[in-house]
């Protein structure tokens, strides 16, 4: 944009050109230059918008989120508009609006369909796989679920998948199907240790353990059920950093996985070696 800018007050200096015309040059660089600054700010808000996402502030993430998409817009940013819809139909989930959640996962949908964004299509599909497992329509649920994990293999990006696999776990588990059920939270599973993503590992594990509780399976699902325990003290251990919120929401998640088990070893009247797990809990 300097270089520009150079060449045109120079070329009026020279003679080389009219001051009308080097204006207009110059007006259209400025507005270049508007536009970046304008994507640069909407950037930070989404960013901004992550971040307060991540540490559980939906609220006012969504509001960090509607003002990067106002300026998206503005300046007809449409991979910034897509990702940032997708965001907030994300959000809205999160908070049990589905009737908003559905509207922004479906103009995210459709951005990424017009520009070929097969990574906003991908998690947008994803997102209304999410949103349809949490009102019962489970056909649908599948239909999307499937539709976000074939883009995602076919991108090769390992989170989407996982994801995917996820939430197809989840549907097979509501409507019965154990086996089904299995396989995809297996396939999740190994991509949570391929990519070292210790949450997803534990919960998968547990995930499993429910199921072959649900089967009866029991000496099974407390093999897996410790080993979920054991990804649980390794991140416990590493997260000391975490918010007192954090801490304490991740605290009685792993408590409730303690408990559980300690239940099914003294069902099989493993006394001593509930009795273990049960210390394990902090108060």
């Amino acid at each position: 944009m300097r270089s520009n800018l150079f060449a045109s007050t120079l070329a009026i200096a020279l003679g080389t050109m009219s001051p009308i015309v080097g204006a207009i040059g110059f007006h259209a660089a400025v507005a270049v230059q508007t536009v970046d600054q304008r994507t640069v700010e909407a950037d930070q808000l989404r960013q901004q918008g992550n971040e307060q996402a991540r540490k559980g502030k939906l609220e006012t993430a969504i509001q960090s989120w509607k003002q990067a998409l106002k300026l998206y817009r503005e300046i007809k940013n449409r991979q910034g508009e897509g990702k940032t819809l997708n965001n907030l139909g994300f959000a809205y989930g999160s908070l049990g609006n589905y009737q908003q959640s559905t509207q922004y996962s479906e103009q995210s949908l459709a951005i990424a369909r017009e520009i070929k964004d097969r990574q906003i299509e991908a998690a947008s599909r994803g997102n209304l796989g999410s949103m349809y497992y949490s009102t019962k329509n489970y056909s649908k649920s599948i239909d999307y679920y499937k539709q976000s994990l074939a883009i995602a293999r076919e991108i090769k990006n390992r989170g989407f998948e996982g994801s995917s696999l996820e939430g197809l776990g989840n549907v097979y588990y509501s409507i019965g199907n154990d086996d089904r059920s299995i396989d995809y939270y297996k396939q999740w599973l190994a991509i949570a240790r391929e990519l070292k993503n210790r949450d997803d590992e534990r919960l998968a594990l547990n995930n499993i353990g429910s199921i072959l509780e649900r089967q009866k399976k029991l000496d099974l699902a407390i093999g897996f059920y410790k080993q979920s325990i054991n990804v649980s003290e390794s991140i416990r251990k590493d997260n000391r950093s975490l918010s007192q919120d954090r801490q304490d929401s991740y605290t009685k998640t792993v408590a409730e996985t303690y408990h559980h088990l300690a239940k099914l070893l003294l069902d099989q009247g493993k006394i001593s070696e509930a009795a273990k797990i049960v210390e394990l809990i902090e108060p």
